[in-house]
């Protein structure tokens, strides 16, 4: 995806065309379920303490890694408020 506009030229050139490139939405800030440790969950999720942020780890070595932000509510505590709440904080990473 491109945006274009209109940028001035010379008064007696046609206008040049200035083009910006997309940029995709930045990773920084969010936290990767599938690599963090439990101190690092608790640190950065709202709503997750050292139990929770455990057991993300503790399901997560058990059953492999997160497919999607769903896939936590298999974990004991975890529930759709929470993960509303978080949302824009997580990343379900490979």
């Amino acid at each position: 995806i491109c945006v274009a506009g209109l940028a001035r030229a010379d008064a007696m050139e046609r206008p040049a065309l200035r083009v910006a490139h997309f940029v995709p939405p930045s990773r920084e800030g969010k936290i990767d379920v599938n690599t963090a440790d439990a101190a690092s969950l608790s640190r950065h999720l709202k709503g997750v303490g050292e139990k929770k942020a455990q057991a993300i780890v503790a399901y997560r070595e058990e059953h492999g890694p997160f497919r999607s932000l769903r896939d936590l509510e298999h974990v004991k505590g975890i529930g759709p408020a929470l993960l509303r709440k978080n949302r824009h904080l997580i990343l379900v990473g490979d």
